[in-house]
């Protein structure tokens, strides 16, 4: 329903407006099955960052980590470390809601709980972009998916559809140009 003097408003299943202070960080918490857990932008500045959430559970076979509105840019760059804040997801989906962008780095890989031999999968459509901070090294096409390793030979594999966003800093800029050269 929107924000207004700090507080987010909400109508419950019995129509009764619920106000929450924006202050208070929220909790995701999936079901064993399949889930979508998709995270809020919480101060409606368009960065959902792991700071705007307490954790976030996906407890299921196949979790997915998605944000909500468009524009909206998910920023897990310096998660601590041992999945402490989000656990149980091993894929990012940025589609259907317009133009996202995703933002990792490696310790987004160690934070999530993944072992380096996990791959994390980045999906979205047309319009959606990422980010990837620090030193990662293009690695080729694997089952029409890009694939992108660091130094601690984490993997994340990148749907097509994806294209990748400037940041300003030399490290990505490389990698931007290299990234254009080879697929544009």
């Amino acid at each position: 329903l929107g924000t207004s003097g700090g507080y987010s408003r909400y109508k419950d299943a019995g129509n009764h407006e619920v106000l929450i202070e924006n202050a208070l960080k929220r909790v995701y918490d999936g079901t064993t099955g399949t889930n979508a857990l998709v995270l809020d932008d919480v101060n409606g500045n368009g960065v959902v960052s792991w700071e705007d959430f307490s954790a976030v559970h996906g407890n299921g076979v196949t979790s997915t980590l998605g944000v909500a509105g468009n524009g909206t840019t998910l920023d897990l760059c310096g998660l601590p470390a041992l999945d402490t804040v989000i656990h149980g997801v091993k894929i990012i989906d940025l589609g259907g809601n317009g133009n996202n962008t995703v933002i990792l780095d490696a310790d987004t890989h160690t934070g999530m709980g993944l072992l380096p031999a996990d791959v994390l999968l980045i999906n979205g459509e047309a319009g959606d972009s990422f980010d990837l901070r620090g030193s990662w090294t293009y690695s080729g096409m694997t089952a029409g998916r890009h694939i992108f390793v660091d130094a601690g030979f984490r993997t994340i594999s990148i749907a097509p559809e994806l294209v990748r966003a400037y940041t300003g800093d030399a490290g990505n800029n490389v990698h931007q140009m290299l990234f254009n050269t080879q697929f544009e």
